[in-house]
């Protein structure tokens, strides 16, 4: 039998071993989070952002200050942004890494209409609060304002989850909107939904219905984010804005197909779904096959077997177009 003087030092190793798996499991951590902070500063998206803010510096003022407002209103502090808050991405490492930052969904000035969701609230005193509210035609501006960066959010309730015995809600929803525009069309095409619901014995939440469509892997992008285990709301953000990369890719490669076809550099287009696998003519005697994953062509196949057209073809997808024009011109 160990002695009280000898269990002391098993305990001490136990809480030494404890602290050092605790600290590797940290740098771990910050390790994924390093690699993914550096592959999303190259994303297209991100940079196409970054463009935006270069060209049009007021947005961003703008955007910047809304955030100082929030934080102020809700942090008693007045720090002002630092001068890294001026990149794209830093910004970006603040909202997921920084504990202080917390991603709200709702606009604090429209967020008391949501908040009443009791069963027992008739549709009619509803109503009434809504007639009543001064300035809710500003904050619809707003709220159609936010909706043109492509990701929104609003509140809804499944009637199942009702307790009428004790006037309250046993599980949250959160519905997720995300709209692609497409810039070939001038409109933005048809919205889809994600609904999310917090399951039972904690407050994680799950996927309950969406309409994404079936060759976006929405499973495997939910289980990336932190295991599947989403209790934040910054969690939430990060799993729409990764659906939001993947409909917007294939938005892309459609358009730039489309627009092939419309200034006939291609003829006889056959694509699929996805937008992954396609056929054209070129000058209406070569066929050309290539498959194409995020914004690359990563192969290709000539009906004539002509190996220099295929090296050509290969690469980002933004430069079919010029690809195409020179090979047609010569």
């Amino acid at each position: 039998m160990q002695s009280a003087e000898e269990l002391e030092q098993d305990i001490e190793s136990l809480k030494r071993e404890i602290s050092s798996l605790s600290q590797k499991g940290d740098k771990l951590k910050a390790q994924k989070f390093e690699k993914e902070c550096s592959e999303l500063s190259n994303h297209p998206v991100v940079k196409e952002f970054e463009s935006v803010f270069n060209k049009f510096p007021k947005l961003y003022e703008i955007l910047a200050k809304e955030n100082r407002i929030i934080e102020t209103n809700d942090n008693n502090t007045s720090d002002e942004p630092s001068e890294a808050d001026l990149s794209f991405v830093k910004r970006r490492k603040l909202e997921t890494g920084d504990s202080t930052f917390e991603h709200r969904m709702f606009d604090k000035s429209i967020a008391d209409l949501f908040v009443d969701a009791s069963p027992s609230t008739s549709p009619s005193k509803r109503r009434n609060k809504l007639q009543n509210y001064k300035g809710l035609e500003s904050q619809v501006s707003i709220e159609n304002a936010y909706r043109l960066f492509g990701i929104t959010f609003f509140p809804l309730v499944d009637p199942s989850d009702i307790n009428f015995e004790d006037n309250n809600i046993d599980r949250k929803m959160l519905g997720i909107r995300l709209e692609v525009f497409n810039e070939r069309l001038r409109q933005f095409e048809k919205p889809h939904y994600i609904l999310l619901k917090q399951k039972v014995k904690s407050n994680s939440w799950s996927l309950f219905k969406h309409t994404i469509p079936i060759f976006v892997d929405l499973e495997s992008i939910f289980q990336k984010i932190d295991g599947g285990i989403i209790t934040t709301l910054n969690q939430v953000y990060l799993f729409a804005k990764q659906v939001y990369i993947q409909l917007l890719f294939v938005s892309q490669r459609m358009q730039l197909l489309e627009r092939l076809q419309d200034v006939k550099l291609i003829s006889n287009l056959e694509i699929d779904l996805q937008v992954a696998a396609v056929n054209f003519n070129i000058q209406e005697v070569k066929r050309v096959r290539l498959f194409l994953r995020d914004d690359q062509i990563i192969s290709c196949s000539t009906s004539d077997s002509d190996d220099n057209l295929k090296v050509l073809l290969l690469g980002p997808v933004r430069e079919l177009e010029l690809k195409l024009s020179r090979l047609v011109s010569n």
